[in-house]
């Protein structure tokens, strides 16, 4: 770390952020850590580390040593080491052998029955890991009542040993594997990967954002012990990788270079739902904590683009944000439904956070990344959020998009392709008593395998559900040329259609920027597509479902409408705005 801070890192710098409360672990080896508050540090500059590990199961974390209203008062006197979880002994261990003054532990840290203070200080997690010195992570703990320093690495051969000297010298030798010095570029697997995949860390939610936040991380692996700044990341093994030029590993550093480049907003929603999408995979303890466990990466975003936040959305990217699609957890629209009406779901449906797991911005083949001149189709009225707590980023109890927009009917049935995407089902809208194309639709169901459609002249009845016009793109675009497989046109033969594809030049297509399409790519300025109003563009947005209250919808699936047959923005043109009211 030494090395780090003179050489490939930027010195620490010490911000005028300091958590409310530290541990002070400064008091000897024999001597019990206390909690301190941290106003009340003289030193202009406190150096502390921060603690990133796994609480445990639901029963594990009932017993974890808490700071709470009751015992704060003897928490500032001392906290006696031996009644400290494994975790939390071995983590005190580490930063006396660092020469590290003081460490912030969440469970300590917080008080923990203080809904007050809980929302307060969970708001400003990313603060506290970004102004960590060393942010410590036990990756091979799953739980705060195991510990992380005792070594016992899994690439081990025990072999016994008997002295032919002295019969009674006897006992074993242990050989641990232990690669040469390689650089990323000679080795295979990088070994802090390893570490990251058999942990039970790597696939908690809150250390998401501990990780990618932090501005140095020491990873206590199951093999080994890894260490990661900025710009390089070393294994025990020898194993090192340097980041040339000046590309960053860290989250803040990536934001920091984007302001400096002065990158446009688009580019940071981009980055964040990409980090997103990754992060909502992860598990959570009590779901009511999936927005507060990203509170530091959102406030990166908000402070670099002065947007308003909506429970994992941005109000002036809503017409990219609200299109996203996650793997289906029903079956049915009616559980659909019934899991929005249920009064534990508080957060809305159009946000990706009412949906646990990984999400795309596709449907099918078709990725809004690689769409042009993406344009929003709605006047948005108002957009809140109910949020617990003092800020934008807390636990979310509702929320309403109010907008104004086209509305048409999803016809009675639907038919299935014989396309696969990623094992999810995509759906053809036909338009008219002959079957002419109409759109591309995912739902937020998956249809069991026994009330399919047997064959693609067969139909999938539904009934009512809307389509909500969001969005608006460019023909032409890369993902026509080869984000649909060539079954298409296979199911378009079946069906009798004769209308294909528009062509499309070559010197049409662009690529995208930074792996994510920014509404200005190309020049719409300049674009005679975008200047003719009646122009059919290719049309994006959500498969709603009306809820009890008139005017209100849930968010049910997710659509594209190519500019062909009955499809594009034509589909709409017919139909006047009418308010909307997203739950």
């Amino acid at each position: 770390m030494s090395q780090c801070r003179n050489t490939c890192h930027p010195p620490h710098k010490t911000t005028s952020y300091r958590p409310t409360r530290l541990i002070d672990v400064r008091l000897g080896l024999d001597s019990d850590p206390c909690l301190v508050v941290s106003a009340e540090v003289v030193q202009d500059s406190v150096k502390y580390a921060a603690l990133s590990y796994c609480w445990g199961s639901k029963e594990e974390a009932s017993t974890q040593l808490k700071t709470e209203s009751s015992n704060l008062k003897s928490r500032l006197k001392a906290i006696p080491i031996d009644i400290m979880p494994h975790a939390m002994t071995d983590a005190v261990i580490a930063c006396r052998a660092l020469s590290i003054p003081y460490i912030w532990i969440d469970a300590l840290c917080i008080i923990q029955d203080d809904s007050d203070d809980w929302e307060r200080e969970s708001q400003c997690m990313g603060l506290v890991y970004e102004g960590a010195f060393v942010t410590l992570c036990a990756l091979s703990s799953s739980s705060c009542h195991e510990g992380f320093l005792d070594r016992s690495p899994r690439h081990k051969i025990d072999v016994s040993f008997q002295s032919t000297l002295d019969p009674n010298i006897q006992g074993t030798y242990t050989m641990i594997q232990r690669g040469a010095k390689l650089t990323s570029d000679e080795y295979i697997y990088e070994p802090l990967q390893e570490d990251l995949q058999l942990s039970t860390w790597e696939k908690r939610a809150w250390t998401f954002q501990e990780m990618e936040l932090s501005t140095r991380l020491i990873f206590f692996g199951e093999n080994m012990l890894h260490y990661r700044c900025g710009m390089q990341e070393l294994s025990e093994n020898g194993f090192q990788r340097r980041i040339e030029g000046d590309e960053p590993l860290t989250l803040s550093d990536i934001f920091k270079t984007m302001v400096e480049e002065r990158k446009s907003s688009r580019v940071s929603y981009g980055v964040f739902y990409d980090y997103a999408a990754d992060y909502n995979a992860r598990q959570l303890t009590f779901e009511s904590d999936r927005l507060p466990a990203l509170s530091g990466l959102a406030k990166l975003i908000q402070d670099q683009t002065g947007d308003k936040y909506l429970a994992g959305l941005w109000e002036k990217d809503l017409h990219h944000g609200l299109l996203w699609y996650a793997n289906p957890s029903q079956s049915t629209l009616r559980e659909c439904v019934e899991n929005f009406g249920d009064p534990t779901s508080c957060i809305p449906t159009w946000s990706w956070a009412s949906r646990q797991g990984f999400f795309e911005r596709r449907v099918g083949g078709f990725y809004l990344s690689q769409e042009r001149h993406v344009r929003p189709e709605f006047d948005l009225i108002s957009a809140s959020t109910a949020v617990k707590g003092l800020g934008p980023f807390g636990s979310v109890t509702g929320g309403e998009i109010k907008l104004s927009g086209c509305l048409v009917p999803v016809p009675s049935a639907l038919i299935l392709s014989n396309q696969t995407f990623w094992q999810t089902q995509l759906w053809w809208v036909c338009s008219g008593p002959d079957p002419v194309y109409a759109a591309h639709l995912s739902l937020d169901w998956d249809v069991p395998a026994e009330d399919l459609p047997l064959g693609i002249s067969q139909r999938y009845p539904v009934s009512g559900l809307f389509m909500l016009l969001i969005s608006s793109s460019c023909r032409g675009e890369a993902s026509d040329m080869w984000g649909i497989a060539e079954n298409e046109d296979d199911d378009e033969a079946e069906m009798g259609w004769t209308e294909k594809h528009s062509p499309v030049e070559s010197s049409e297509v662009e690529s995208g920027d930074e792996g994510w399409s920014v509404a200005s790519k190309g020049n719409p300025a300049g674009c005679e597509q975008c200047a003719q109003p009646d122009f059919n563009r290719h049309a994006w947005g959500l498969v709603v479902y009306p809820a009890k209250q008139a005017g209100q919808y849930y968010r049910c699936g997710l659509f594209t409408s190519r500019a062909r047959g009955a499809g594009g923005t034509k589909l709409f043109a017919n139909t006047g705005y009418a308010e909307v009211r997203l739950i």
